[in-house]
């Protein structure tokens, strides 16, 4: 089952334009997200995100000791 997402304008300057830098995210668990640059001021984030901000973070620590 897939964590549900929601698409999002970008949080510095609020732009909805935004260019795809990388399109296969690992070790996230959506569908379709990716990572994209805002075309007018330049910041990176995710796209679609988690629904919840609580979701964006794990506290497994399993998952912590792989990096």
């Amino acid at each position: 089952m897939t964590a549900p997402t929601e698409y999002v304008c970008c949080n510095l300057c609020g732009s909805r334009n935004a260019t795809v830098r990388y399109s296969n995210v690992m070790r996230i668990d959506t569908k379709d997200t990716q990572v994209v640059e805002c075309a007018q001021c330049g910041l990176v984030y995710l796209n679609p995100r988690l629904e919840r901000l609580s979701d964006n973070f794990t506290m497994d620590e399993a998952y912590l000791l792989q990096f």
